[in-house]
């Protein structure tokens, strides 16, 4: 698991005598323009992520060879709260760079909370839910008590 911004080179151990040419792949898809010996992904994010491959020609024939599964860990953001009634609120979050999150990939997110006098964070027990590329979830608002909520990946 990579975080968002973070760069990775890819370069796989490629051994032939004959001469050989290079097409990478993300998902199966040929990267237009990725033909050299590795592939430098710069500043990554969630769209980044997926399988990469790559497929080694020479005169004897293609190899196509997985090189890498990335998963890009992206922070969230406060997004809105939408009140839902005198004592419910829905909170939305989503990512900071803007990708979207789809309900393939809830589980992958935890809530936690914590109070302002806490200063260790807890998991909240609210159920996270994914509508419109964010992710949400809805809880009672006790006024009385000011709650923190963060939205983490695992």
């Amino acid at each position: 698991m990579l975080d968002a911004g973070q760069s990775v080179n890819l370069s796989p151990v490629v051994q032939s005598a004959l001469p050989v040419s290079y097409q990478w792949r993300k998902d199966r898809v040929f990267i237009l323009g990725q033909t050299g010996a590795s592939l430098e992904l710069m500043n990554l994010g969630r769209r980044d992520a997926g399988l990469y491959s790559i497929a080694v020609s020479s005169s004897a024939g293609v190899l196509v060879q997985d090189v890498a599964q990335l998963s890009v860990r992206s922070p969230k953001r406060l997004n809105s709260l939408t009140f839902l009634d005198a004592e419910n609120v829905r909170i939305w979050f989503g990512d900071a760079d803007g990708a979207g999150n789809w309900s393939g990939n809830v589980q992958a997110f935890e809530a936690e909370v914590r109070n302002a006098l806490d200063e260790a964070w807890s998991p909240a027990s609210v159920q996270l839910q994914v509508a419109d590329g964010q992710v949400y979830f809805e809880d009672s608002r006790n006024w009385r008590v000011q709650r923190f909520y963060r939205i983490m990946e695992r």
